[in-house]
């Protein structure tokens, strides 16, 4: 719908950026499932769940009712975990 969602870190709390209007502070929820609040006024909330490879770095993110997105390829095999991590829409299947 609108594009890439970034997760990053700001004063110790992770944060969802999907597009300008939609940006939204994430609350552990259970495992690996978070709940996003949206800083716009009525916007209301959302969960977040994420899918970890075997070096704990989100593999795929699931937004509700935006659907999901999957990391996007880092071409450095052996990349840190960064700071902010990008997200890109996950291609449909047919």
């Amino acid at each position: 719908m609108f594009g890439d969602v970034r997760i990053s870190r700001e004063r110790n709390r992770l944060v969802l950026t999907y597009a300008p209007d939609y940006v939204a502070d994430l609350e552990h929820w259970h495992h690996d499932t978070f709940r996003a609040v949206w800083r716009r006024a009525g916007f209301g909330r959302a969960f977040v769940t994420f899918s970890l490879d075997p070096r704990g770095r989100a593999r795929t993110l699931e937004l509700e009712d935006f659907g999901e997105f999957r990391r996007a390829p880092d071409p450095r095999p052996d990349a840190p975990v960064a700071e902010s991590d990008l997200l890109v829409p996950r291609a449909t299947r047919l």
